[in-house]
């Protein structure tokens, strides 16, 4: 039984949740068809099966917020996620990705889809919150990866793809911690007390002027080499070893102050700087984690 099912009354009509599986498979074939046939343009058909992923999880949110509609709202999360997965698996198709990438990707997509099955499906109900703040750390470390991974393999890249990188390591890494730590206390490991450090608002405003300060010579290397003698791609890369360091105590720090904080850094994430994929499926979740956490 699911935790849905628990509040199903005995007298309520029966729901038809499986022709959600009409429309999916539809728009899935298109996908499909012009990826495979070259009927149609992969390009197109990619951006509109990932809008139909956006408004789906969209959608999710708003019936996740009413017992009566959570049903559909899970059903459209589902979709959505769904949806995001073609839409990401097209979208390295345009960018003519090499074989070698697809298998990777499929062989850690259903290694992470096992491992989410087997642990979700021993999750009781009163245990749901803690198991998605759980997970949430895992969006953090995977947003601070993937700017890694984008600084790495790029080539010139623009002041605002390097704003993207920092800001992406810096709340993810807020995300990362403060995600563990939102664990910790509603799994009755740490205190549910707010953290109070000797210094703490002093200590704060110091690294959060370090993570500016980074910013600054990460963006513009010159002004740090002005004072140090070292090359402009070692000041960005301390930048971003200092900004992952400072942004994972933050996470620690704020989020053992005010338990809702690593959600609001959560939110910021999926907004301005997650890649699609990972926007689709923040989407859907970013609302059970507020609720979680005010539960």
């Amino acid at each position: 039984m699911t935790v849905l099912e628990l509040f199903r009354r005995q007298n309520e009509p029966k729901d038809f949740f499986e022709l959600y599986a009409i429309p999916t498979s539809v728009i899935l074939a298109g996908l499909g068809i012009a990826g495979f046939s070259g009927v149609g343009n992969l390009d197109t058909m990619t951006g509109t099966v990932g809008i139909a992923s956006a408004i789906c999880c969209i959608a999710a949110i708003a019936g996740l917020a009413n017992q009566e509609t959570a049903r559909t709202g899970n059903v459209l999360g589902m979709a959505g996620v769904t949806f995001g997965l073609a839409a990401a698996t097209g979208e390295m198709a345009v960018a003519e990705a090499a074989p070698a990438a697809f298998q990777q990707v499929g062989l850690l997509g259903t290694l992470g889809g096992g491992v989410g099955l087997k642990l979700a499906s021993g999750v009781g109900p009163t245990e749901l919150p803690q198991t998605v703040a759980a997970f949430h750390s895992l969006v953090g470390l995977a947003a601070m990866a993937g700017a890694a991974g984008e600084f790495f393999a790029g080539d010139d890249l623009t002041t605002g793809t390097l704003s993207a990188i920092y800001l992406a390591i810096l709340i993810g890494g807020v995300t990362f911690t403060g995600s563990i730590v939102a664990f910790s206390k509603l799994a009755g490991i740490m205190g549910s007390s707010p953290l109070r450090l000797p210094g703490r608002d002093q200590l704060n405003l110091a690294m959060i002027t370090t993570c500016v300060l980074g910013f600054a010579a990460f963006l513009d290397p010159s002004l740090a080499t002005n004072l140090v003698s070292i090359d402009h791609g070692t000041v960005q890369l301390v930048s971003l070893g200092i900004v992952a360091s400072m942004a994972s105590i933050l996470g620690y720090h704020l989020t053992g102050q005010a338990n809702l904080f690593y959600t609001f850094c959560f939110v910021l994430n999926m907004l301005l700087l997650a890649p699609p994929l990972m926007f689709y499926q923040q989407a859907l979740v970013v609302r059970i984690c507020r609720l979680s956490l005010q539960s």
